[in-house]
């Protein structure tokens, strides 16, 4: 990794002291995590550092410089610059940022329930280690953990997101944060909405769990919402169920998708009908996200009660200032009041989606803001 001079010796060197301190960093996450679910077992320790330390020397020097980037840039992934999209592990894809030229592949690993009692076992955990680390050596930013809510199995329960999972979901996040920091784990958890949660780390695991966690709650309210034109449900929903921000992770977004379900379509032929006019007005929404950092993942997220069944809204609130955002969920015009959106925060009533003022009508302080059919305004 050096840039300067000095020898071979030296670099090595220098490679074994960056090691060991992200090894100390994170050794109270895997070790103790792992006694808890296979006892104590120092083979296992030693085989583990052995895997860590191993995969960190094969690592190429520039995903080694990422990786100091993202130590120093923690929330590279929550910024409002990022969108991912997910590409089975066999074709070249990308993740973690928008898609353009040079995006590296996603890939898919699968948890798979074998050994201890149809559990995830110790052989099995650490052949998974060295497997995404294999993975994350060729440059994948992101690791997606498949059906994870199934991987510890016991008699008697419905075998479904019992504790020793979590366990070892943080135990897979150390390793990967010891021997190669810059990539985050995504973990699909399709469970209800106090189960989703505890993925992104709750209690003990808080900020040490998942980094990214399907939202299907916010997927299935959306579209009960669109087809009922009654956000109501989506507001309680998502006001009581969520808290305002997580620790060292954010939500994985998305409208609608199963793995048997592709685009097949090429970019050419979507241009030529009503595909492309929607990917044209994905690109704007996409360049507009960039222009706003109040949409930045940590920032805390406030549901807020619009007063008009049609009408969703959310607010963001950073310290510099809030951003609210509304949508009408049905085919009729809507509008809120002036006066409640400043209240809320949004005091110049510029939207940040199109980049232009809004104007009550009247020309009133407390005159109506129209929300045209299916609109959206993010109003600072």
């Amino acid at each position: 990794m050096s840039e300067r001079g000095g020898g071979a010796e030296d670099d090595d060197s220098s490679h074994r002291r960056l090691f060991e301190l992200r090894l100390n960093r994170s050794w109270d996450d895997p070790f103790p995590m792992l006694e808890r679910v296979y006892g104590h077992r120092s083979d296992l320790r030693r085989r583990l550092v052995a895997i860590l330390e191993r995969q960190w020397r094969a690592r190429p020097d520039d995903l080694k410089w990422l990786d100091l980037q993202r130590d120093l840039e923690p929330d590279w992934f929550q910024r409002p610059d990022r969108i991912g999209y997910v590409h089975d592990g066999r074709s070249r894809g990308g993740g973690g940022r928008a898609p353009g030229p040079g995006d590296e592949p996603l890939r898919r690993c699968r948890p798979q329930p074998h050994g201890q009692g149809a559990s995830l076992g110790p052989e099995v955990f650490l052949e998974m280690v060295d497997i995404m680390l294999s993975l994350a050596n060729r440059g994948v930013d992101v690791l997606r953990f498949d059906a994870v809510a199934f991987m510890w199995k016991r008699l008697g329960t419905r075998c479904q997101s019992e504790p020793e999972v979590h366990v070892l979901l943080q135990a897979l996040r150390a390793a990967t944060r010891i021997a190669a920091p810059a990539v985050i784990h995504l973990e699909e958890a399709i469970v209800g909405p106090a189960e989703m949660i505890s993925y992104l780390g709750v209690g003990e695991h808080a900020g040490r769990e998942g980094n990214l966690a399907y939202h299907n709650s916010l997927m299935v309210r959306f579209w009960s919402a669109l087809a009922s034109r009654d956000s109501r449900l989506m507001t309680h929903v998502l006001g009581t169920h969520f808290p305002p921000s997580l620790p060292n992770a954010t939500y994985a977004t998305y409208l609608r998708c199963h793995d048997d379900i592709g685009w097949a379509v090429t970019d050419a032929d979507a241009g030529r009908g009503p595909e492309g006019v929607a990917l044209a007005g994905l690109r704007r929404i996409l360049e507009r996200r960039r222009a706003t950092p109040e949409l930045h993942g940590a920032n805390p997220t406030e549901i807020v009660e619009t007063g008009r069944p049609g009408v969703f809204g959310f607010a963001r609130r950073p310290p510099t200032g809030a951003v609210v955002c509304l949508f009408n969920l049905t085919e009729h015009r809507s509008s809120v009041s002036a006066s409640w959106v400043r209240e809320r925060g949004a005091a110049s009533l510029h939207d940040a989606l199109t980049d232009q003022p809004l104007t009550p009508e009247g020309g009133g302080l407390d005159g109506e803001l129209a929300l045209p059919p299916y609109a959206g305004v993010w109003l600072r």
